[in-house]
């Protein structure tokens, strides 16, 4: 592969990578607004912003095995479509419960997408030298992305309403979509790999102990 190629396909899931987290915390920032006109219930904000860290947290570790199973390029192309569409509905939710509903499936997506991205980065990286500088790269986006999403709020809200939180999502995407399908390389699965129910299962059972996925509770 081209080395301008590797390294265009690395802006590519480190973009999508971008978009997960920050969907972590962006709402920090908007949420007064957006419970305001949504008339949100002091339960419902807090499912608003923590359904989406406790869906992807418990989904995890099915989705890295299942995307051995499929092909991480496909579980990958499949929750950026997932989460372009619910980052749609999520932007115009007439209310709290829609609102809710996409956040949690942006989650699905997001889950869908994580994995894949560490499995694409080692399978396009051959050069150990390359790989671990990637994997850096990679590192760096996943720990210092979240600390934008409340910029990234509050620079939005400055000029347009609570939904454009959401909808800045939706080029990003499209783009990535784009580019990915035409430039991420197929890399087959292996069909006879356990789908990992077990470790799926085990991930929703670790989301309720201390230190894992608590956000908004520390």
């Amino acid at each position: 592969m081209m080395p301008p190629r590797r390294w265009l396909i690395l802006a590519i899931i480190s973009s999508a990578l971008l978009l997960i987290v920050i969907d972590m915390t962006v709402l920090y920032t908007a949420l007064p607004t957006l419970t305001r006109e949504l008339d949100a219930s002091a339960s419902q904000k807090l499912w608003i912003i923590n359904i989406y860290a406790l869906i992807a947290a418990g989904l995890l570790l099915g989705m890295g095995t299942l995307g051995d199973r499929l092909g991480h390029k496909r579980l990958f192309i499949g929750g950026l479509s997932v989460f372009g569409l619910f980052s749609l509905i999520a932007a115009f939710s007439p209310s709290a419960s829609v609102l809710i509903g996409a956040r949690g499936f942006l989650a699905v997506g997001a889950a869908m997408m994580m994995p894949a991205t560490l499995a694409i980065v080692r399978l396009t990286f051959a050069d150990p030298r390359e790989q671990a500088m990637a994997f850096g790269i990679w590192a760096s986006v996943a720990s210092g992305g979240a600390a934008f999403g409340p910029v990234v709020g509050g620079l939005l809200l400055e000029h347009f309403w609570w939904g454009s939180v959401f909808l800045i999502n939706v080029p990003i995407v499209l783009v990535a979509l784009v580019l990915g399908a035409v430039l991420i390389p197929n890399h087959p699965g292996d069909a006879k790999k356990a789908m990992g129910l077990a470790g799926l299962a085990a991930g929703h059972d670790r989301v309720d102990q201390p230190g894992v996925c608590r956000q908004g509770t520390r």
